[in-house]
């Protein structure tokens, strides 16, 4: 019997890495399936055992301070709704925790499944676009939330970001396997270029140029810098070359910067952004220590941008677009402490321990949380905590004695 729970709980932890590009509700009911089996595989012994890291307590105590900003909120219906998405918090990390041993044995096999799932997902989406295209002639069907139909252009990217990551750094290849693996790395850039996500480009780069730095810290051989800039070289100038002007939105963000239209400038993404970040931070200003509340945060934003005349905004019942602005606005500094600390200190710990993928996570995540409030969605929560969750789970402490998956050692 346990034979056979453990080949069950192995096959849907392959599924639930494969899909999380595709659904949500299919996410969601390998979740609790994950969850179920995990319970029949654990072993109990581990909990008399230094297994667990600590930093993991940290996404679960935000989401306890989600619950208790309910206290002090009036629109109790939103911030029940926010406290079931941050619940996610909470369950996947111990969703990993009660899987640490078949994640310690057979990562390489599920980082697979989660190139697998990324792959397949950027082949269908591209098929769909092509199929549009034979019907309208458009070739902005290739771009953007055209091209992205089961999430948000930026949240797809930083799921492509990721696997780059651990591309980079061989996670799940032989030596034997490198045509391969540079074929993903090659695919998964183009996605990204297709995308065409302001914050998923930036990350694109920023993966790179701290991907082969901390290679070239660890190895000393210029050969890993010179890479770095050429490949950003070659990015930007296969951007430049294929990207239609139409769908240009780097283009975009230069002339919102600097074109004085308010119409142009109020739809362009940046710009609102700007605007959405002055005015959460004038909120922030007036309650500083407890914030609005779980739950009043949407409602305060909105009647801000409506007294500001941020229109569009305000149509759209915009967040903060700034995970630090947004936590701080609704939980108050506590929520924003805890927020840092839970991204912070694994980056201290990993610096200290060299571990390049903990270390690049978790600057690609605080990025992407400079220009949306990534932990706002399922599509968010659920993808950084698993992660964050599994890096964790695997990394090994200098002062620790215990075993660790070959998979986590650097090529």
């Amino acid at each position: 019997m346990s034979f056979q729970w453990s080949r069950v709980n192995h096959f849907l932890l392959l599924l639930f890495f494969a899909v999380l590009p595709w659904s949500k509700a299919l996410v969601s009911i390998l979740l609790v399936a994950c969850l179920i089996s995990g319970l029949f595989v654990f072993d109990r012994k581990q909990w008399s055992k230094a297994h667990f890291p600590r930093l993991l307590l940290l996404p679960i105590l935000y989401f306890m301070w989600h619950l208790i900003g309910m206290i002090w909120t009036s629109n109790t219906d939103f911030g029940w709704f926010d406290c079931k998405v941050k619940l996610l918090l909470s369950l996947v990390p111990c969703m990993v925790y009660l899987q640490v041993d078949s994640i310690r044995l057979h990562l390489e096999k599920y980082v697979l499944a989660f190139y697998l799932g990324i792959a397949a997902c950027l082949t269908t989406l591209l098929a769909f676009a092509w199929f549009r295209i034979l019907k309208t002639g458009g070739v902005e069907e290739f771009f953007y939330t055209r091209l992205s139909m089961f999430m948000h252009p930026s949240y797809f990217a930083w799921y492509i970001n990721t696997a780059i990551l651990l591309l980079i750094f061989s996670m799940g290849f032989r030596s034997g396997d490198s045509w391969l693996r540079w074929a993903l790395i090659i695919f998964f850039t183009l996605g990204v270029l297709l995308l065409n996500s302001k914050a998923g480009i930036f990350g694109w780069g920023l993966v790179v140029l701290l991907s082969f730095g901390l290679k070239w810290i660890e190895s000393k051989r210029r050969y890993y810098i010179f890479s770095a800039l050429l490949w950003c070289i070659i990015f930007a100038t296969i951007f430049k070359i294929m990207m239609p002007a139409g769908e240009n939105r780097m283009g975009q963000f230069k002339h919102a910067l600097s074109d004085s239209s308010s119409d142009y400038r109020e739809m362009e993404s940046t710009s609102t952004r700007v605007q959405v970040w002055h005015s959460s931070w004038q909120l922030i200003v007036q309650q500083p220590w407890l914030g609005t509340g779980t739950g009043d945060v949407k409602d305060e934003l909105v009647a801000a941008y409506e007294r500001e005349g941020f229109s569009f905004a305000a149509a759209h019942r915009f967040n903060s677009h700034n995970q630090f602005l947004q936590s701080w606005l609704a939980l108050g500094i506590i929520g924003l402490l805890i927020l840092l600390a839970l991204l912070i200190l694994p980056v201290w710990s990993a610096f200290y321990a060299r571990d390049p993928f903990l270390i690049v996570f978790t600057a690609l995540a605080m990025f992407n949380m400079l220009v949306e409030s990534m932990l706002e969605k399922q599509d968010g929560v659920v993808f950084f905590a698993l992660f964050y969750s599994v890096f964790l789970i695997t990394f090994k402490n200098p002062n620790d004695t215990g075993e660790t998956s070959d998979i986590r050692q650097v090529a």
